[in-house]
């Protein structure tokens, strides 16, 4: 396992939310079925620092976030902390798994529904056959377009236990889901973590943060609200 940092610093003079994502293979982004999630998103004052860390551990996940997927949609699968939860002050119906694919050569798994319980949960993973992160929905999964918004779910794959990326779930279909590096992009703005972006509007104010033969990088947005990646 290893682990990353990216450090960010704001030099401009605004409050914004520094959002880390990634994007796939140009092969699967023709496919218009993925969404995109806010990776990692933390808000920053004028003149202040973030940092993002994380581990090269793969997930598979689910999210059931109570609203058909779509851009704006929060799909949050990150553990709950009981700083988070003292903070939350609104109802919220969401339900999400997150499993790490630890040891790397199991990645095979079910997503499983109830229909008596209006619930979902994935089967103990198994070893793959194609080498790949392969998510099977079982007969009872509800199709996630044309079902009630209350039960529609996504399913994907994160990494370090926050999501990436996510599909609609489907009866009696298998997604496969290669690892390749995927590419990482800071950019800035309007966002709350895990929520379903474009990333066509993101790219526009994003950098590409690459970590060749590193662990850390570091990154500042200008007076002139650039991003620039410094070391």
């Amino acid at each position: 396992m290893t682990n990353y940092t990216l450090k960010v610093k704001n030099n401009s003079s605004n409050a914004t939310s520094f959002c880390v994502f990634m994007t796939l293979p140009e092969e699967q982004a023709q496919n218009s079925s993925f969404y995109t999630l806010a990776w990692m998103v933390k808000y920053a004052e004028p003149n202040t620092m973030v940092r993002f860390s994380w581990s090269d551990i793969f997930n598979v996940i689910w999210s059931q976030p109570g609203s058909h997927l779509q851009p704006g949609v929060v799909c949050d699968v990150r553990e709950p902390s009981f700083s988070s939860l003292s903070r939350n002050i609104k109802i919220n119906a969401a339900a999400s798994q997150c499993l790490d694919i630890n040891p790397p050569e199991k990645e095979c798994t079910t997503l499983q529904y109830n229909k008596k319980q209006l619930s979902y949960c994935f089967s103990t993973l198994e070893k793959s056959n194609n080498g790949q992160i392969t998510i099977t929905c079982d007969s009872k999964v509800p199709n996630s377009k044309t079902t009630s918004p209350q039960i529609a779910a996504g399913i994907g794959i994160g990494l370090s236990g926050s999501g990436l990326f996510l599909v609609d779930a489907q009866p009696n279909l298998a997604f496969m889901w290669p690892v390749p590096p995927f590419k990482f992009y800071l950019s800035f703005g309007s966002v709350k973590w895990g929520e379903i972006i474009e990333p066509e509007s993101w790219l526009e104010r994003a950098v590409l943060v690459s970590f060749n033969d590193t662990t850390e990088c570091e990154a500042i947005l200008n007076i002139n609200n650039r991003l620039e990646v410094i070391r």
